[in-house]
């Protein structure tokens, strides 16, 4: 199964395997992945923090990426961005799978995570996060 890049494009690490094309959502994906993982953010922001920390998601190529904003613990007037977790549709089987950040700021897949239909599947092992790779 190919990886999920940045811009969508699925990556190969032999140059002998041609990439696909740009993936876009359709509007309607667009919509089941702003209900699904919006409404998953606004679930899981913490409300006592609120002027302090943002959850949020970005749609880019095939992929839904997790982010958090802080303000900086120096200065208030600026924001640190942390990607959580990445979430990569697998185009041509239509599943999803799970990846989190690593220190060194690479995605990895997510341990024994298995491609799956459904999104809120992924969503609910990220609230979980029983290996503590997303919320630490």
């Amino acid at each position: 199964m190919p990886s999920c890049a940045a811009d969508g494009v699925a990556c190969s690490r032999d140059p002998r395997v041609l990439a696909k094309p740009s993936f876009q959502f359709s509007e309607i994906d667009l919509r089941r992945i702003d209900h699904a993982v919006g409404g998953f953010c606004a679930a899981h922001r913490p409300r006592s923090a609120e002027p302090y920390v943002r959850l949020y998601h970005r749609v880019r190529g095939a992929s839904v990426v997790l982010v958090e904003d802080r303000r900086h613990y120096l200065d208030e007037t600026r924001w640190v961005t942390l990607p959580i977790a990445r979430l990569c549709f697998d185009a041509d089987h239509r599943q999803w799978t799970l990846q989190w950040r690593r220190a060194s700021g690479r995605w990895a897949s997510y341990p024994g995570g298995l491609p799956v239909t459904n999104l809120d599947h992924l969503l609910q092992e990220i609230a979980r996060d029983p290996e503590r790779l997303f919320w630490g």
